[in-house]
């Protein structure tokens, strides 16, 4: 998304702007998966919405990564990764432990109010008519590659891949890869 607005705003020429996984618009369902995320962090008793308790909210938090996580996995990634295996002291699926895990380590490197306002302002993402930002940037960009994930819930390619019809110098490139989130790692 920011490299699209860049591309869209900055005087700067480039040759080529390669974005990944960014509708030119959020779409409805986009931006109900992200309200459901601020849900979760509106639910831990410790969010206040404030800067002051925003370090606080781990547990909201960590559910709202987990919420994410769902949206950035196929369900043949999920089936392929842990099937209904179980494991561990108290026999939780290795998904749940999967999806616990994430959030531990988005606790250790985010604040919940960030995240939180991060939600926010992807949701109101808008470049307004694809076919003015095409003309708006073929002045100075070269090429722009919209690159797209079928498997992707929250940014469906179609949207991704949306510019490529409003100007010859927007190009397609569909990624059907089984695990295309995070360069393909499923890792811890």
């Amino acid at each position: 998304m920011v490299a699209l607005h860049w591309a869209r705003l900055a005087a700067v020429p480039t040759d080529r702007v390669v974005v990944f996984a960014a509708p030119g618009v959020m779409g409805a369902q986009a931006i109900a998966w992200n309200a459901a995320q601020r849900m979760a962090i509106e639910s831990d008793p410790a969010w206040s919405g404030e800067i002051h308790g925003a370090a606080k909210a781990t547990a909201g938090l960590a559910a709202a990564r987990a919420i994410a996580m769902i949206t950035y996995r196929s369900s043949a990634e999920f089936s392929d990764r842990f099937e209904r295996k179980t494991g561990g002291a108290e026999h939780h699926f290795q998904v749940e432990q999967y999806l616990r895990r994430q959030g531990e380590k988005l606790i250790e490197r985010f604040d919940s109010l960030s995240y939180y306002t991060l939600t926010q302002i992807m949701d109101r993402h808008d470049l307004g008519d694809l076919v003015d930002t095409a003309h708006a940037m073929k002045q100075r960009v070269g090429t722009v590659i919209g690159v797209g994930i079928d498997s992707d819930m929250l940014f469906l390619q179609a949207k991704s891949l949306t510019g490529s019809t409003h100007s010859p110098a927007w190009a397609c490139r569909p990624d059907t890869r089984r695990s295309p989130h995070e360069a393909g790692t499923m890792a811890s």
